[in-house]
């Protein structure tokens, strides 16, 4: 996340740059950097600096950059491993450099709160980090950095190098505080991880597993090379080492040991209330190790001087005769021994139960049968996707009705630049939505406060750069003209006079929205995630309202109710997720906006 924010500060830093592309925010292969290197990438970048580049400036230059994206992508050989599922990689690195473009502008001219708020709108880390490991976690820290930003930003004056370095000290500083775990999220769960992972946590309570266990290794029969003090090679060729490679293991295993002792007291030191040490005891017969020789976290429990004197069969036999499964030592620790826990209980079950009596064939039948519909039910889970767009049911039953039309009409095959029933021509299904995305992003960028005419002058020249990212050759042509022509209509309907009345009750323009699926067969395993284009409040009422833009090339009003009727899942998640957010008594109102028919349907 620094080198996002120092990449937006300093236009020429191309460390941060690449940093930024091999993050999991803009996930570019590494096997693209020398072609993206091999045709200017970073110089385009550098200049697509504010104070160089006007706004019809800075499409030009975003167009170029894609087609040098497209290039560098060409040049990918199709056997590079893993690259299948990075497919569409320059489509999302296109977008986050156009993301980078407008956070330097907000950079140089917004506020400090506004341009924290614009960089998590844009690339929506919190939503990333929550799907990954230890989210609760990552977002505490997360929420930890911005506040950290926020004061830099505010400290700095606007002198980029002065907040850069401000982050750099506080994360060369920091320390795992309170404030960066998470205050309420999965307090009580079960946390698995190694010792690396929870350098900086504490818990209630800690188990640490198998410190009995050494480590792994390939037993000497592998190929490695190691340099010792002085600078001098010694290696290990299939097994059969140089003369000096004693040392180089000597080295080593001085290394690990101090490892081990450092590990073992991070992994002691995570527990704030019970400690928990499970292990397989060394036999009483040989003497402790001493902590430079110790294999083992246990056998350094084993060395320590309070160890209990007697041998373990004599604790053993202490726990055994207090009628317990544990004995206290001198030192307060409690050594347990499971196999006494519960052996009296056990034994009389099965005295009790006598011989086992196998099940009948009947009870064999069911439980296949069980079995059987449980393997199609986990089938049917591992079918679902992770994740699903608040769209998707609502596309699914437009396609539907599209093809139902079609066939009906007696046209088999899907239309490219037909006339349309409804007016204007049917496009196909990656021109659709592109034409969506670019106008949803004009209307986003809209300013309220502007003149309509010079506002939609200003929008019609971003238009090819709102494009870039969506699609590519052909789509964009046949796109544009719709495009523009969207916007002219929007532009002198009824919709912009009503969106300009309503400027001073928006709530939102635009906002992200991440909930739990529903339950079914075909609804995602993981998350719903989507936007709202907008949210107001009815300026008679004060209630909350959900406006969905719609560019469906329909007019007739029978046709827009049919088409309000296929949009209502979509609808029905919008508000579930505002409501549910926002905790509101009664659930905020949904208008779908058809910006073709300049016409609003509740």
């Amino acid at each position: 996340m620094i080198a996002r924010i120092e990449h937006g500060a300093h236009q020429g830093d191309h460390l941060a740059l690449l940093t930024v592309l091999r993050s999991v925010l803009v996930g570019v292969p590494d096997a693209a950097l020398i072609p993206l290197w091999r045709h200017g990438f970073p110089g385009l970048m550098t200049d697509l600096t504010p104070a160089r580049l006007d706004g019809e400036q800075r499409g030009e230059r975003l167009a170029e950059l894609k087609s040098r994206i497209e290039a560098a992508a060409a040049e990918l050989p199709g056997d590079v491993p893993g690259l299948d599922g990075l497919r569409g990689w320059e489509a999302g690195l296109l977008a986050a450099m156009e993301h980078l473009a407008v956070l330097r502008i907000a950079f140089e001219s917004e506020a400090a709160d506004v341009f924290i708020e614009r960089l998590r709108r844009l690339f929506l880390p919190e939503a990333l980090e929550a799907a990954r490991y230890l989210g609760p976690y990552r977002l505490a820290n997360l929420d930890r950095f911005f506040r950290q930003l926020s004061a830099a930003l505010e400290e700095g004056g606007g002198d980029p190098t002065a907040i850069l370095r401000a982050l750099r000290r506080s994360v060369a500083e920091s320390r795992e505080a309170e404030e960066g775990r998470p205050k309420d999220g999965a307090e009580d769960a079960v946390q698995v991880m190694t010792i690396h992972g929870a350098k900086g946590l504490d818990f209630g309570h800690v188990y640490l597993l198998q410190l009995h266990k050494p480590p792994g290794g390939e037993g000497g029969l592998g190929t490695e090379v190691g340099r010792l003090a002085e600078g001098r090679f010694e290696m290990r060729l299939f097994g059969v080492p140089t003369l000096g490679f004693d040392r180089v293991e000597a080295e080593r295993r001085a290394v690990e040991a101090s490892e081990r002792v450092r590990t073992l007291y991070v992994a002691m030191t995570r527990a704030k209330d019970r400690l928990v040490l499970l292990g397989n005891w060394p036999d009483g017969g040989a003497a402790p190790r001493p902590p430079e020789q110790a294999r083992t976290h246990l056998e350094l429990l084993a060395w320590r001087p309070e160890r209990p004197e007697a041998p373990l069969v004599e604790l053993w036999a202490a726990a055994e005769a207090s009628g317990g499964a544990g004995v206290l030592d001198a030192t307060g620790a409690l050594w347990t021994f499971p196999a006494l826990r519960g052996g009296t209980e056990a034994a009389a079950g099965e005295a009790e139960r006598g011989e086992a009596e196998p099940p009948a064939v009947e009870e064999i039948a069911r439980a296949s049968i069980r079995l059987r519909e449980h393997q199609a039910a986990a089938g049917r889970r591992m079918d679902r996707t992770w994740g699903g767009a608040a769209s998707e049911e609502a596309h699914e039953r437009l396609r539907e009705e599209l093809a139902a039309r079609r066939l009906a009409e007696g046209d088999e095959e899907p239309r490219r630049g037909r006339p349309a029933p409804g007016g204007g021509n049917e496009i196909d299904r990656e021109a659709a939505m592109a034409l969506g995305g670019a106008v949803h992003r004009a209307l986003e960028e809209w300013d309220l406060a502007a003149d309509p005419r010079e506002e939609l002058a200003r929008q019609r020249i971003h238009l090819p750069a709102y494009l870039a990212p969506l699609a590519r050759g052909e789509v964009v042509e046949r796109t544009l003209p719709r495009a523009e022509e969207l916007l002219d209509r929007f532009a002198a309907g009824r919709l912009l006079e009503r969106l300009r009345g309503l400027a001073g009750h928006l709530v939102a323009r635009e906002l992200p929205v991440l909930l739990p699926p529903r339950d079914g067969d075909h609804a995602p395993v993981g998350v719903v995630t989507g936007a709202v284009d907008l949210v107001y409040r009815d300026p008679e009422t004060g209630h909350l309202v959900i406006a969905d833009y719609k560019t469906d090339e329909v007019d007739d009003p029978e046709d827009l109710a049919r088409r309000a009727a296929v949009y209502a899942p979509q609808g029905a998640i919008y508000v579930r997720a505002l409501q549910e957010a926002l905790e509101l008594p009664q659930p905020p109102r949904f208008e779908l906006w058809f910006l073709r028919a300049d016409r609003v349907v509740g």
